[in-house]
């Protein structure tokens, strides 16, 4: 019997190069992810964030995905795309240690 564990190690063992394939290859693959996504991708892995979020390398990428959703507001001049993409998909993150943030919480 095969446990969840097993499976797991698997499919990471199958998509641990992922990360070396050439970037056209990558580039093509991740193209059809929407921003929401493609941030998601980038916070899996150090190599995965160094490529995504390199302005040089992945801007067309973040572009192409910005283009799947519709009624997305153009990203403004003085931030990057993976920036723009975090604001409006990345969902809330909280930097302040829980000691700090129930200080800030109190009313």
């Amino acid at each position: 019997m095969t446990g969840s564990r097993g499976s797991s190690s698997r499919l990471r063992g199958r998509l641990s190069a992922m990360p070396t394939m050439p970037l056209d290859i990558l580039f093509e693959i991740l193209s059809y992810l929407p921003p929401g996504d493609l941030i998601q991708v980038a916070r899996a892995s150090k190599p995965f964030r160094l490529v995504l979020l390199s302005p040089s390398q992945s801007a067309l990428l973040w572009r192409r995905s910005f283009a799947l959703v519709p009624d997305v507001p153009a990203c403004p001049g003085d931030m990057s795309e993976p920036a723009w993409a975090h604001l409006l998909f990345g969902g809330s993150y909280c930097y302040v240690s829980a000691l700090k943030t129930s200080h800030l919480l109190s009313f």
